[in-house]
């Protein structure tokens, strides 16, 4: 798929070879253990105090039980046709902040044109397709006067693309909208 998405002359034009080539690492590296790199945040934390530790491995136990409550529950609906976003005859333009709503909680990517989305999830920054990225659900699209746009759309894409592979998920400092919110204006709310 970071195949096609660089072959296409939109995003091709955004990128020196020098820079497809990093993007390519990058993504490559999202394919490393997410737990081992888990398990090291973890025993770091519980270096600096004990206490944080505890605190840390609590919190990603709670996102692990969050995520697989979400998992049996989607299950559970997933035959209902009216929890199905149809992605297939929605245009969105390059920059564009999405989200769906999910089972207690919203998820947030900013599109990068030829249907794609990055996003972050809580193991990295990674690309998906609109249909991965909807996961059944609906997508929307935050209008800029909900989601403030201080760069031109590509250079909230090329923002975007910066972090691919990062992998410093934290549900309060570092989730999926602060993520496109940085993308797109530096962070800021509005």
């Amino acid at each position: 798929m970071i195949k096609n998405l660089l072959e296409n002359q939109e995003i091709k034009n955004l990128f020196t070879d020098e820079k497809r080539h990093i993007i390519k690492n990058k993504a490559k590296s999202i394919r490393l253990s997410q737990e081992e790199n888990r398990q090291q945040r973890e025993n770091e934390a519980y270096e600096k105090d004990e206490k944080y530790g505890e605190f840390v491995r609590t919190t990603n136990n709670l996102a692990d039980t969050l995520e697989n409550i979400a998992h049996t529950v989607k299950k559970t609906i997933k035959n209902d046709p009216y929890r199905y976003g149809d992605t297939e005859n929605i245009v969105f333009s390059m920059g564009d902040h999405l989200f769906v709503n999910r089972f207690g909680y919203t998820h947030h990517g900013i599109y990068i044109g030829n249907g794609a989305v990055i996003h972050y999830l809580r193991a990295s920054v990674q690309i998906a397709d609109l249909k991965t990225f909807a996961d059944g659900e609906i997508i929307q699209r935050k209008d800029d006067s909900q989601s403030l746009l201080s760069y031109t759309p590509k250079e909230a894409v090329l923002r975007a693309y910066s972090r691919l592979g990062e992998d410093n998920y934290n549900l309060f400092t570092n989730n999926c909208e602060s993520f496109v919110r940085w993308c797109r204006n530096g962070g800021q709310e509005n």
